[in-house]
């Protein structure tokens, strides 16, 4: 079957959400990818500061990301997502409105909490709605298609508009999240015939859901594989974007604006062609392809002169491919390790993963500071390590699956 006729077989609750996505990703997209640039020419930061102020926004999303999944076990996915979408309203009203920097760290703060009463409520409500695993792997790819398309057309209009690097664009993205809010809470129905009273009879006390993923080894190994991965992601936010800055500052703006839609753009078409070519390769050999791609991208970037700007696209075409291939893929992969009556606090611990984008510009911030170049050989022996975890997450599902066809 097509891949739009079966969207098009979607509820309409799972459409409501990909359209809410897009909205609220493109506004994003038109100012998120230049905030290293606006902290930089506002404050007068080096790359490590804003890199610590980043870390600090984004711990807080990891610390919040595991409550409000599990919370959202016992209270439902419309209340969590609702509360995501008022924290990202007065978060980016706050940027949008600072002129000190203290009511800009808050700003980035109650951006960090959106994002994780945002995203595993999120992806737990796909999987509560489809319970058909195909259909779900499927939305969950699309969704992450969505995101992209966003991050196309966000710096698109940035640039078109000439708003890119300047704060009040976050008043336009506060707006889309008071509508994601008003259609998460008048129109989303199927919620309210999810059975969470099933749910919130097995739900977990935070420290037992703590205790019981803790004991689950697989899943562990899967949420440190992805922590890691999304330290490597976490370049195109931030070291790419402080390295060209650094080497080339007075085109920073246009070319950071290239490097963005040229990423999402080619994510979009890569998401279209490998969905379709890697629909039989398993979940973990599939980031495996896509991090072997990375490494390609960091020993690239580091002996070339991406003062070509053509040639920069075509390594960020290569570093695009990568990230279409895995980034979809993790989620799956955490979907499909997720026990159905904990899925909201599996999801939530997930939610970890997202350190690797705090732990990401501290490691790259350092780097920049001292080597410049030396990074990108710091991102490879990363990415090396990811391999190595997928393979023994590959060695211990034969073992586990050895053990049931024993029994």
């Amino acid at each position: 079957m097509n891949i739009f006729k079966e969207i098009s077989l979607f509820p309409k609750t799972i459409k409501l959400l990909l359209v809410c996505i897009f909205i609220t990703r493109t506004t994003y997209f038109m100012v998120w990818p230049f905030i290293t640039v606006i902290f930089h020419d506002s404050y007068k930061f080096d790359s490590f500061t804003i890199g610590i102020i980043m870390t600090i926004s984004s711990l807080i999303s990891v610390m919040a990301g595991f409550y409000a999944g599990n919370l959202s076990d016992k209270i439902g996915r419309k209340t969590i997502i609702s509360l995501g979408c008022i924290f990202a309203v007065l978060g980016y009203l706050a940027l949008a409105i600072s002129t000190q920097l203290y009511l800009s760290v808050i700003g980035l703060f109650l951006i960090g909490l959106a994002y994780s009463y945002t995203e595993a409520p999120c992806r737990a409500l796909i999987s509560d709605i489809l319970n058909d695993s195909t259909k779900r792997e499927l939305a969950l790819q699309i969704r992450y298609f969505t995101i992209n398309v966003g991050g196309a057309v966000g710096p698109l209009l940035g640039i078109t508009f000439g708003i890119s690097a300047h704060k009040s664009t976050f008043l336009i993205t506060a707006i889309a999240y008071a509508l994601f809010y008003l259609i998460v809470k008048f129109m989303f129905y199927e919620v309210i015939n999810i059975k969470y009273t099933k749910i919130a009879e097995n739900h977990l006390s935070i420290w037992k859901a703590i205790i019981t993923i803790r004991k689950d080894l697989i899943y562990c190994i899967a949420i440190i594989s992805g922590t890691i991965s999304y330290i490597i992601y976490s370049q195109i936010d931030f070291t790419i974007p402080q390295f060209i800055i650094i080497t080339q500052h007075d085109l920073a703006v246009k070319v950071i604006t290239t490097v963005f839609v040229a990423n999402s753009i080619t994510v979009i078409i890569s998401q279209l062609i490998f969905i379709r070519i890697l629909r039989y390769t398993s979940i973990e050999y599939r980031i495996i392809y896509g991090m072997v791609l990375f490494c390609l991208f960091q020993l690239f970037i580091y002996f070339s002169n991406i003062g070509n700007l053509p040639y920069l696209v075509l390594l960020i075409a290569i570093f695009s491919v990568a990230e279409a291939i895995i980034y979809p893929n993790l989620n799956i992969q955490m979907d499909r390790l997720a026990p159905e009556k904990h899925r909201g606090a599996y999801l939530g611990a997930s939610s970890l993963t997202i350190l690797g984008l705090s732990i990401g510009p501290i490691i790259s911030g350092f780097f920049l500071k001292e080597t410049i170049r030396g990074v990108f050989l710091v991102f490879f022996l990363i990415c090396l390590m990811v391999i190595c975890l997928q393979y023994l997450i590959i060695k211990n599902l034969k073992k586990e699956s050895r053990i049931s066809n024993e029994q």
